[in-house]
This record gives C-alpha cells, sequence and structure tokens, in this order.
C-alpha cells in the first residue's frame, strides 16, 4: 500500500472520529436540564432534579392520590449526580412554599444516615406549591463537607 493511500485512510478515519465526536456533543448539549432555574411544573411524582450547580441529585416522591387538607408524607432521596447511588450523612434545610410565596413548612438542620429521609407535609389546599430543599453538605459533624451541597427547587401542583 502506498504512502499516499495510507494517509488518504487516516484522513478518512479522523473526519469520522470527528464528525462522531460532534454529533456526540450536539446530542449531550440537548439533553434536558432538571436544575433550579428550570425545575418541572405539574409533574407527576417521583421527580427527579439536580441542584442548581449539578453537585447532587434529588428524588422526590409522593402519593398522587393523596389530598390536600391532610399530611403528605414526602420521600426524598440525596443521590450522587453521575452514579446515582444515595449519599451518606446529608444535611438539608427543606421549605414548601405557596403560590403567594408565603411558608407553608419549614424544617432547617435536618440529617439523613442513609441518604433518605420521609418529611410529612401539610399541604392545605388545592393549588400550585415549591418545595425549596438546601443541602448544607455531607457529614456528621460540622464543619460539612461542601462538595455535594447546593440548592433544588420542585414545583408541584395539588
Amino acid at each position: 500500500m502506498r504512502i499516499e493511500d495510507k494517509v488518504s485512510e487516516l484522513n478518512l478515519i479522523t473526519i469520522l472520529l470527528g464528525s462522531f465526536l460532534l454529533l456526540s456533543v450536539i446530542s449531550y448539549s440537548q439533553q434536558p436540564s432538571f436544575s433550579q432555574n428550570s425545575s418541572q411544573t405539574s409533574a407527576t411524582p417521583p421527580i427527579s432534579v439536580k441542584t442548581e450547580n449539578n453537585a447532587l441529585q434529588i428524588l422526590i416522591n409522593w402519593d398522587p392520590t393523596a389530598a390536600p387538607g391532610s399530611e403528605i408524607p414526602f420521600s426524598i432521596e440525596f443521590k450522587h449526580p453521575f452514579s446515582e447511588m444515595n449519599l451518606q450523612h446529608v444535611n438539608y434545610n427543606i421549605g414548601v412554599f405557596d403560590n403567594n410565596g408565603s411558608s407553608i413548612y419549614s424544617k432547617e438542620n435536618l440529617h439523613t444516615h442513609i441518604g433518605s429521609d420521609v418529611q410529612s407535609i401539610m399541604i392545605p389546599n388545592k393549588g400550585s406549591y415549591d418545595m425549596l430543599i438546601t443541602v448544607l453538605g455531607t457529614g456528621i459533624d460540622p464543619p460539612f463537607d461542601m462538595t455535594r451541597s447546593g440548592v433544588a427547587k420542585i414545583s408541584m401542583d395539588f
């Protein structure tokens, strides 16, 4: 095989690989983001969102048939953003706000050893609500490791 043929073959391979990489980047950039700025509205549980800085993923679940006017248990799972494995020793704050921005539920300095927790929240009326989860970091004692800290906003309708 002549050297010119080898160069031509290598050029073709380079072009094909470049095209593949370009298509991969375009495809990746068009994936939906579930950060605070693009929180889901009127979504059916479970809802999975990433914090605004993509430091962790939070999975929220509740009984979609639960009626306002009663306490509704919300299960919350804190997951590594890439492996989806539960994080351990997560410290967080949680707040729920009605469509006027008034707080209907707030708890601070919560801790889960195994990366999952349940919060029973009284949803008073039908309407739209925002849940704001602020992850303070991981660890048992302060100062917490803030590698996996961030804020996630989940919008829900009841």
